[in-house]
């Protein structure tokens, strides 16, 4: 091979890994994974439409409002919730609910679907983190180590990132809580969430 086909291919080479460089320089972005607690706090906004059968109360399409505590891209700016579906043994006061959620926060919007038991009435013990509310003109202090006398409840959730720097997030949560019927705070549901999420970096 003359030195004019070795310069040929040489140069023919260097093209070639000079266009195939970027391929391998750009990186997928890698997943952020972690696990934390948040604070949830939430009332009632509407009951929608309910109707009894035998002992048993259901309702559709009532409405909630939240505030959420203590996630890594922040707290939440508003929450809101719909109720997909609810019933409760009006005796025992055993029941389950389906609702669905938007979070918005500064970084972005989260949506998802929770999956609820309600587990009698007793007293419980909130163990997530210590926060001040001001939602809907109502305001407090939820405290790590009380315990709180109301609705017992307990569930799941699966929510993802539509916005934002939280696009693309995937949670899978577990709670206990609330619904607290006596003292200052009557009225008010509270939520100690366990959330394992990923997000893209």
């Amino acid at each position: 091979m003359n030195r004019r086909a070795i310069l040929l291919s040489s140069l023919a080479i260097l093209m070639l890994f000079a266009s195939i460089a970027p391929v391998f320089g750009c990186r997928e972005r890698e997943w952020e994974r972690g696990t934390f607690t948040q604070g949830i706090v939430q009332f009632n906004t509407s009951s929608g439409a309910q109707w009894m059968t035998g002992n048993i109360l259901h309702a559709i399409g009532g409405s909630a409002i939240s505030y959420v505590y203590g996630s890594p891209w922040g707290n939440s700016l508003s929450g809101s919730g719909t109720t997909v579906y609810f019933e409760l043994d009006t005796v025992s006061l055993i029941g389950r609910s389906v609702d669905t959620v938007v979070d918005t926060y500064a970084k972005g919007t989260v949506v998802g679907t929770i999956f609820n038991k309600i587990n009698g009435a007793g007293p419980y013990t909130y163990f997530g983190p210590t926060f001040t509310f001001n939602l809907d003109g109502k305001t407090g202090t939820i405290t790590q180590g009380a315990t709180y006398v109301g609705g017992l409840i307990s569930g799941f959730a699966t929510k993802y990132g539509i916005s934002g720097d939280l696009k693309g997030l995937r949670t899978i949560e577990t709670y206990t809580g609330v619904n607290i019927k006596v003292g200052p705070l009557a009225g008010v549901i509270v939520i100690d969430n366990t959330v394992s999420y990923q997000l893209r970096g």
